[in-house]
């Protein structure tokens, strides 16, 4: 089964010092449920879409309305 989620991404970026890497930090925005998840680095947004894969999916799994949409 393929879930699509839809979310809104803000992206905010700090310039450095020449040489540095810029500084990475924002929020994400389900827009099914306009639920908005900040981070404050690459590496933590990362970490933020694995969360919301798995957690998503695993809701999704067990929910009757997903096994009617997959049965179809």
């Amino acid at each position: 089964m393929r879930l699509h989620k839809t979310y809104i991404l803000r992206l905010l970026i700090d310039k450095q010092a020449s040489g540095q890497t810029p500084e990475l930090h924002g929020a994400l925005q389900a827009l099914e449920d306009s639920q908005n998840y900040p981070f404050k680095s690459g590496q933590a947004l990362l970490g933020l879409l694995q969360t919301l894969i798995r957690g998503n999916t695993e809701k999704e799994m067990s929910s009757p309305i997903s096994r009617q949409e997959e049965e179809s």
